[in-house]
């Protein structure tokens, strides 16, 4: 089977996700039509969307089993991963009993009525509780994720838009105070006394190469660890 990255879930439950919702917008419009043949199309289109979804759920859920025990994880995802867990066997459980309802009462041409679309929309909110999970589980805990974007190889051409974040703008501010204020009455520099007459005149000299030579000093940021805590290095 061809490698898909992380595994097969996420294309399955993209038909599952769009099948099963779809299928909950045909028994509620078959529910409402007035004439016998629109209530008639609508009900075959409501049906064969919740047996599919259903069908393929079954390889969602199986996907998804795989890569519960596959994906690389630590403790926090771990728990989020249980509660996704539970939530899509719940909502295959819901589905699956709604799906046989509807087949046994399509086998005896019976039409659609109110408790079984107050099903379909139960499982249908169970559905979207699970997605919501589901898609925590890669957005806010990053699993499945092989590696992150790094802003700082993204450069724009010119004249292209470019939306800043809140840090880039405290490193611009702080990159454009990195000279001390000039005075204006003395024009910025320092006064540097000139040797005593018949002194030497080598210490000045030194200190003026080694204040010359100096490293300059980088913008300190506003990060702050508390005692005895481990230190990281920061990326800007």
């Amino acid at each position: 089977m061809i490698e898909i990255i992380p595994n097969w879930h996420p294309i399955f439950v993209h038909f599952t996700v769009g099948l099963l919702l779809t299928s909950a917008l045909f028994h509620l419009a078959a529910m409402l039509a007035s004439s016998a043949p629109l209530k008639q199309a609508l009900t075959h289109a409501a049906n064969w969307t919740l047996w599919v979804g259903a069908g393929i759920t079954v390889a969602t859920v199986t996907a998804g089993w795989i890569a519960f025990n596959s994906v690389n994880h630590d403790t926090p995802s771990h728990l989020a991963m249980i509660e996704h867990r539970n939530w899509a066997m719940v909502t295959f459980a819901a589905y699956v009993v709604v799906a046989i309802w509807s087949f046994l009462r399509a086998k005896h041409q019976a039409s659609v009525h109110w408790p079984l679309i107050i099903a379909v929309g139960a499982a249908g909110i169970l559905l979207l509780s699970t997605a919501w999970h589901g898609g925590e589980l890669v957005y806010r805990y990053g699993l499945g994720v092989e590696s992150l974007p790094n802003p700082d190889e993204h450069i724009h051409a010119e004249g292209a838009a470019h939306a800043h974040s809140h840090e880039d703008h405290v490193h611009e501010h702080d990159a454009g105070h990195d000279e001390p204020p000039h005075d204006e009455a003395g024009g910025g520099q320092e006064a540097i006394p000139g040797p005593a007459e018949g002194g030497d005149a080598s210490g000045i000299s030194g200190a003026q190469e080694s204040q010359d030579t100096a490293e300059p000093v980088q913008p300190q940021s506003g990060h702050t660890h508390e005692p005895g805590s481990e230190h990281t290095d920061h990326d800007h």
